[in-house]
């Protein structure tokens, strides 16, 4: 066939095959290559049968188009995995943001949970307890017309006054101590021994 008779269809593998390949032997669109040397020979005969069908020119033509395609369709799908990391990144956070906003809203509900349950009952009780501690401690002190207790003093009687009306609720003594101490007389905060009883 000369140059002239040569034919530049459109594009198209078929086009591309002649008849007189042995089936098995012969490669179309969707045969795997099983071999290196498989790859080799449907090379050499699908570049034969391409010389004998169409001018070098649009072979060339065909060719640059390929590799541009083959380049574009490269460019594509790593544009696509950059993509779809930045997409996989993203979710990850926004999901890991989202369980962490769940958890604080559930801490914070069973947080008021026992609160409203217990916690916030007992917190209620130990300020009614230490505003009774408070309280002895002024009525106690303002009766201490003789200026005898001293803070120590003052919260023994303070804890056995708090434990006839809250048994075994009232705090140790060096806590009853603290508690008291911002209410003291000034005579009460100096050191030494407590003044003796004048009463026989």
């Amino acid at each position: 066939m000369s140059e002239d008779e040569k034919e530049t269809p459109g594009l198209g593998l078929q086009f591309c095959l002649q008849p007189g390949f042995h089936p098995e032997k012969q490669w179309s669109p969707g045969v795997r290559v099983a071999s290196p040397e498989e790859f080799d020979q449907f090379t050499a005969q699908l570049a034969q049968n391409l010389l004998e069908t169409y001018s070098p020119e649009y072979i060339a033509t065909i060719a640059a188009q390929r590799i541009i395609l083959l380049d574009m369709s490269k460019c594509v799908s790593e544009e696509n995995e950059a993509n779809q990391d930045a997409l996989v990144k993203a979710l990850t956070e926004t999901t890991q943001q989202a369980a962490f906003h769940v958890l604080c809203s559930f801490r914070k509900k069973e947080a008021k949970k026992r609160m409203e349950g217990g916690l916030d009952q007992i917190a209620k009780r130990r300020a009614l307890i230490r505003a009774e501690i408070e309280r002895h401690a002024r009525e106690l002190w303002a009766a201490d017309t003789e200026e005898e207790y001293k803070i120590t003093e003052m919260a023994g009687l303070v804890r056995d006054a708090v434990e006839q009306d809250f048994p075994g609720e009232s705090s140790g003594i060096d806590n009853i101590k603290r508690l008291i101490r911002p209410v003291a007389p000034e005579h009460a905060k100096k050191g030494g021994r407590p003044k003796a009883s004048t009463s026989a």
